[in-house]
């Protein structure tokens, strides 16, 4: 889930904190705007052209210490449809840049309305037959007073699109207390009330580490709340405001981390923004300042918390599990190639495209490791095409709908899918379905370059094609589409990112395609396993040391 993502770059940078760009202009050093201004004169434009430039430059100077951002949609939207723009260029930079991005929007509405800023914020608008992410943010800032009618829209955009919410609970402001804090007929507050939703809207997007999609608004100016939430929420993230400029320090904080520095992402920014005011330094300097105070930050709650350290055995027990699923759809694509859709709604809201499950054949001993072809979490379905291999793969070709199927999933590292990157899908034979998954959710992204022996092999050109992506098919023998290699017709795009799946040698010969144009490459790789975890180490590959001596180990 997103806030996976969010955890890993935390304990990455060793940095709990995110930077809000709240910019006023005021805040912004005065030949930043007067560049602004020569270019659009004193107007929205030029105002809302100062908010971008002063952004990059704080973004430029924070993107190697600090996980990520927190842009205020209230000081863009102040300067118009020209504020809006910077807000969603400084989004796009900040993702550039390998920042997580927190919108603070604190949108709340339901139904259809609420679908509408969910679509905006966190997934994508159709316009005829193009689909585009307007804003793309990683994470919203939510009210969730008007109840799951508000929230489940959003459950489902995150779902799809692997983003998170931060739901208001406790906040930070002073009169937070005249409505949070009142008691209910059961005792509890209304921000316990709020706390314990949170908690249970989170179970529909469990995360690897322990924490939910589904995250929670805690001030750190209340730090007695803030611990107390902390121990009744215990798979919720907090954004914690407050700290800096309204009066929290690092002893406020702590109370809402757990034993491995984790729980917690602390918001400063008019303490950042501002360092090079506070300094009475040159304007000219305002983002060497800014990163001063975002180390002194981040050192001074690390001191206070310790080091941050992934829970390991959590992310062994919560990544995967076995469950049995009902067989809902079976069908033959070709003479040895099969479509199974599985009813796993608790495996397809952990899973991501590129990874595999375990399928449990009776009366063969080991599992038959499967790439997952499609996910859906909305409908809570895995979608498998595989090709007969053997005779277990052969009786599972024998599975009738309604059959009751048990599979160890999700399994592998996946694809780490990047919707700002125009990327390259490379697929040998049965090497494709795992690359649909990506192309689902890159859309118009996405290039597809299948290759295949022959016409009568050719599989899911048309799922590729509906999901948007540029296809192109290669056979072996020139009966359809492109005659020859895969890497003919890849020598022919433009992209940013390449992902590919199949023959050791196809994947050889991508991989220094990618490394000849200077983009990453992932490859995903086919080995004979039997327990999927990696514990037997069957699926070890030969590797490279720096040093150019060879050894086994996992990727």
């Amino acid at each position: 889930m997103s806030m996976d993502k969010l955890i890993e770059k935390i304990a990455e940078k060793q940095n709990p904190t995110v930077a809000g760009l709240d910019p006023k202009l005021s805040y912004i050093p005065e030949y930043i705007r007067s560049a602004s201004y020569e270019k659009y004169g004193k107007t929205l434009e030029g105002a809302a052209d100062a908010l971008l430039q002063f952004n990059k430059g704080l973004i430029d100077a924070l993107c190697d210490i600090v996980p990520a951002v927190k842009p205020q949609a209230a000081y863009y939207e102040m300067y118009g449809w020209q504020g809006v723009k910077a807000l969603t260029e400084t989004i796009a930079y900040a993702k550039g840049k390998g920042m997580f991005v927190i919108t603070d929007g604190k949108r709340n509405d339901i139904g259809a309305t609420m679908t509408a800023y969910a679509a905006a914020h966190l997934g994508s608008t159709t316009v005829e037959e193009e689909t585009f992410a307007p804003f793309g943010a990683d994470a919203l800032t939510v009210n969730g007073y008007l109840g799951t009618d508000g929230i489940q829209p959003l459950l489902e955009v995150c779902g799809q699109e692997d983003k998170g919410i931060f739901v208001l609970v406790k906040t930070s402001n002073p009169s937070s207390g005249e409505l949070q804090d009142k008691p209910l007929a059961d005792g509890n507050t209304v921000y316990r009330a709020m706390g314990a939703m949170c908690e249970g809207w989170g179970e529909k997007l469990p995360g690897q580490y322990g924490y939910s999609g589904v995250g929670a608004v805690v001030g750190a100016t209340y730090p007695a709340q803030l611990e107390e939430l902390r121990a009744a929420m215990p798979h919720t993230f907090f954004l914690v405001p407050g700290y800096g400029a309204q009066g929290g320090a690092a002893d406020d904080v702590a109370p809402g981390f757990d034993k491995n520095g984790l729980g917690a992402i602390v918001n400063s920014s008019r303490g950042i923004m501002c360092a090079w005011q506070k300094e009475g330094i040159d304007g000219q300097d305002y983002a060497a300042a800014a990163r001063r105070e975002a180390i002194r930050m981040r050192d001074e709650i690390v001191g206070r918390i310790g080091r941050i350290v992934l829970p390991l055995e959590r992310r062994e027990t919560m990544k995967y599990d076995s469950k049995p699923c009902k067989l809902l759809s079976a069908r033959q694509l070709t003479g040895d190639v099969f479509d199974f859709v599985l009813e796993a709604p608790a495996l397809a809201a952990m899973a991501r495209p590129g990874q595999f499950a375990q399928i449990r054949v009776p009366g063969h001993t080991l599992r038959r490791p499967i790439s997952i072809c499609g996910i859906d979490k909305t409908a809570g379905t895995l979608r498998f095409v595989f090709q007969i291999r053997g005779q277990g793969t052969a009786e599972l070709a024998q599975f009738q709908p309604g059959s009751t199927i048990e599979i160890l999933a999700p399994l592998g590292n996946g694809f780490p899918v990047d919707k700002s990157k125009r990327t390259l899908l490379v697929g040998g034979g049965i090497g494709v379905p795992p690359l649909l998954g990506v192309a689902a959710q890159l859309g118009e992204k996405a290039i597809a370059v299948l290759g295949f022996r022959t016409k009568g092999a050719v599989i899911l050109e048309e799922d590729f094609q509906a999901a948007g992506a540029k296809t192109f098919i290669a056979t072996d023998d020139g009966s359809y589409g492109h005659h020859g290699l895969v890497t003919d017709l890849c020598q022919e795009q433009d992209f940013d990112c390449v992902m590919a799946c199949g023959p050791a040698p196809m994947l050889k010969a991508v991989t220094a395609l990618a490394e000849q144009r200077g983009v990453p490459c992932y490859v995903s790789l086919e080995e004979r396993m039997a327990c999927g975890i990696g514990a037997c180490l069957g699926c070890a590959v030969a590797l490279n040391k720096e040093d150019g001596t060879q050894y086994f180990g996992h990727v």
